[in-house]
């Protein structure tokens, strides 16, 4: 049978290109039914712009058939074969990867727009093809964040812990101490001060370490928020300074402008009022400097 099948698909591709066996490989590796969207976002990555034709003569022959949301091979066997036949030529593992390179695309674009929760669906189905690094950590990773965004917590800290392994054994530090990050903020959001403390910490010594100083003072500036929310007013006060200077020194005047912000209340919550209204002042300069009215409102309330 697999053997029938595959003539009949030679017969169909007879003077056609490599590439033109790959859309229809593809196809069948997404599945008996294929995605329309999802089919012409892979062919495009082995060079077919719109693979519609091949759709069409399939249909002539009686290899596929339509539906609502795309199309469809008509018999699963005959997506089995082609599957098959791709890993008999060593194509298979190209494949995968190009499927798993989509969907992560597909789940990025649904995240930039707002909408985690459409956003799971492709991630997950990208992790059945996502074989190896760098493919793997990337799903992981963005899945864990739209899950994050839909107020989970057990489930996030899976895929983070996964993506995280995954560039720490590449030895690729600094999308590491991104993880790192985000896992401080993750436990720091559900109250488990501690553990965000932890990260934050870990995050900060790798972000020094890559010399990414801008996301080394954001660390700062996170360890200064979790001082306050513990009561550790001094060092609070030492990590605000300490990130200050550091986002200072690279330009960041929109984080600047909100540590500026966040030292004018430690100092009032502490009674340092001169101290307060001193940091007040500055952090008003700077945000009329940069011109973000939003801000300057909620500063001045």
């Amino acid at each position: 049978l697999h053997d029938l099948w595959m003539g009949r698909i030679d017969h169909l591709l007879s003077g056609r290109s490599i590439a033109e066996r790959a859309a229809i490989e593809l196809a069948a590796l997404l599945g008996r039914r294929v995605d329309r969207t999802e089919w012409e976002a892979v062919c495009e990555r082995v060079g077919i712009a719109r693979p519609t034709y091949i759709v069409d003569d399939m249909l002539l022959q009686d290899l596929a058939e339509r539906h609502a949301d795309g199309w469809g091979f008509v018999h699963g066997m005959l997506a089995e074969s082609l599957v098959r036949h791709a890993r008999e030529a060593g194509r298979l593992a190209d494949h995968r990867r190009i499927c798993a390179a989509v969907l992560w695309a597909q789940g990025v674009v649904l995240q930039n727009q707002g909408r985690p929760r459409q956003a799971e669906a492709p991630l997950r189905r990208g992790l059945n093809y996502a074989d190896a690094y760098p493919e793997t950590a990337k799903i992981h990773e963005l899945l864990a964040w739209v899950l994050t965004e839909q107020g989970r917590l057990d489930e996030p800290l899976r895929h983070f812990d996964i993506a995280l392994r995954g560039h720490l054994a590449a030895g690729e530090d600094r999308p590491a101490a991104d993880i790192l990050t985000k896992l401080g903020i993750l436990y720091a959001n559900h109250g488990h001060l501690e553990q965000a403390r932890d990260y934050h910490e870990r995050s900060l010594e790798k972000h020094r370490q890559v010399d990414n100083l801008r996301a080394a003072g954001h660390c700062l500036a996170n360890l200064g928020m979790l001082d306050m929310k513990q009561g550790r007013m001094a060092s609070a006060q030492n990590h605000y300074d300490q990130a200050t200077e550091v986002v200072r020194a690279v330009g960041d005047r929109r984080t600047e402008s909100h540590l500026l912000c966040n030292l004018a209340i430690l100092n009032a919550t502490t009674g340092r009022q001169v101290e307060a209204l001193a940091y007040f002042d500055a952090a008003l300069l700077s945000i009329r400097e940069i011109g973000n009215r939003r801000f300057e409102a909620i500063a001045l309330c």
